[in-house]
């Protein structure tokens, strides 16, 4: 925890704006599933990094589907997700550094606006 809090120090970075999921909001049916996808937030709560979630768009009707070269298991669950999704929300997370709550609220609002 202390190296990786040392080298965002050192990298002067105030904070990071990263996807919430590899794909838009997770359908209900299949979230059970999903879990282990949360690897996408849970550094963040391990180390004790504030992280916040919104929305910036949402998926078009010609961006429902999904392919790739290893067809597997994660394959066939983001396909599961990306078909019938138009509408649904594309997520990004903003983190800042241990106890700067408020500068993850500001970066957040300023992307809103």
């Amino acid at each position: 925890v202390y190296d990786f809090a040392d080298k965002w120090k050192k990298s002067g970075i105030t904070a990071l704006v990263s996807p919430q999921w590899p794909h838009a909001a997770p359908k209900s049916t299949d979230v059970g599933d999903q879990g282990t996808m949360g690897e996408y937030s849970f550094i963040w709560n391990v180390n004790g990094y504030p992280s916040g979630v919104m929305p910036v768009t949402n998926v078009l009707s010609n961006e429902e589907s999904f392919t790739d070269s290893f067809n597997d298991a994660w394959t066939n669950l983001i396909k599961s997700n990306c078909a019938s999704s138009a509408g649904l929300p594309v997520c990004i997370q903003v983190t800042s550094f241990s106890f700067e709550d408020e500068k993850c609220l500001g970066i957040m609002r300023a992307i809103e606006k």
